[in-house]
């Protein structure tokens, strides 16, 4: 009796727990749990014409995909985000990477808000995505899902796909989508966070036209060191740019060359140990003094020249023929 009795237990057990079981795979495909996978997603600038030497420097303000079954979201990674100073171009191909989680549905949805360098003008784009392409074309491919929001010049954006085709790396173009203009303000594109507080990371830069002058205008220019101390010798001379780009070997090259306009200088030299110094330009000087020379009728190129000594604060002058503007650093400080 006992015997049946615990029979009859652990049949009930066993139906409970199959019972648990379906249930459990009722309620994960409900909501799609076995459609949910790791995916990346990447944002960058692209020309339509890639033998056309455009910056295409494009301000990312903010961009989203979504997926409306679950209301998932991934944004911008905040440290992505920040390396690339938010801005993204075709000089150094940086692009901005998407959080990443353990697993999500693939997306139906995107949005992006962006500033045009060259045009001066603000986008949005807010578009429903192809989810059975996307997710058909998933299945099929070899490699772990990767997107890619391409922004071109008058708000086209293209999102493209990863695809492995006899073994190697191409990408579908998924959709195109024209993002509509819209209005924006001189805030979201010179403020920056910090912890629970913002500041504008372009000093005196108050004009959203200024602004896409600064990371998109190219100028004709070439930087140079004048060593105060003969025995300096210069290990490293490079700038950042405003479109945020890195312009190296300025001290080896010496050229002229079609550039945008500086934003930090990075110094480095040897003598009877190393010396560095980091030379921050203020923003809307930098941009006066280049519209300035430009307008002058010389021969001579627009010249960055820098005084280094390692006993005394770093100068700094730009130049065109007879006249030069001193360029102050921002956060002053010796070698």
């Amino acid at each position: 009796m006992k015997t049946s009795k615990l029979d009859f237990f652990n049949i009930f057990l066993a139906i409970a727990l199959g019972f648990i079981l379906i249930l459990n795979l009722i309620v994960r495909y409900k909501n799609k749990e076995q459609d949910k996978l790791l995916w990346e997603a990447y944002i960058l600038s692209s020309n339509a014409d890639s033998s056309k030497d455009d910056v295409n420097a494009i301000k990312i303000i903010d961009a989203s995909f979504f997926n409306r079954f679950d209301k998932s979201q991934k944004n911008l990674n905040y440290d992505s985000k920040k390396e690339a100073g938010e801005i993204v171009n075709t000089v150094d191909s940086v692009k901005i990477k998407f959080s990443t989680y353990d697993g999500d549905l693939l997306p139906d949805s995107l949005s992006v808000r962006f500033f045009s360098g060259n045009e001066r003008k603000f986008y949005q784009l807010t578009t429903k995505l192809p989810y059975e392409k996307i997710r058909k074309l998933v299945l099929r491919n070899k490699q772990s899902p990767a997107f890619f929001i391409e922004i071109q010049n008058k708000g086209k954006v293209l999102l493209k796909l990863n695809q492995a085709k006899n073994d190697n790396l191409n990408y579908a173009t998924i959709a195109s989508f024209n993002a509509k203009e819209t209005i924006g303000t001189i805030e979201e594109l010179v403020n920056k966070e910090s912890l629970d507080s913002h500041y504008n990371d372009y000093d005196g830069v108050t004009k959203v036209f200024d602004f896409g002058e600064l990371i998109s205008n190219k100028y004709w220019w070439r930087a140079q060191i004048e060593k105060v101390d003969p025995e300096d010798s210069i290990t490293s001379f490079y700038a950042i740019s405003h479109a945020e780009y890195a312009i190296s070997d300025l001290e080896k090259d010496r050229k002229i060359e079609l550039r945008t306009i500086p934003k930090d200088f990075y110094i480095s030299w040897k003598n009877d140990r190393n010396y560095s110094v980091t030379y921050e330009l203020n923003s809307q000087q930098i941009l006066e003094a280049f519209r300035k020379l430009n307008e002058i009728n010389s021969s001579y190129p627009i010249t960055i020249k820098f005084i280094i000594d390692k006993s005394n604060f770093t100068r700094c002058e730009i130049s065109r023929g007879d006249t030069s503007i001193e360029l102050k650093d921002l956060f002053p400080r010796k070698p």
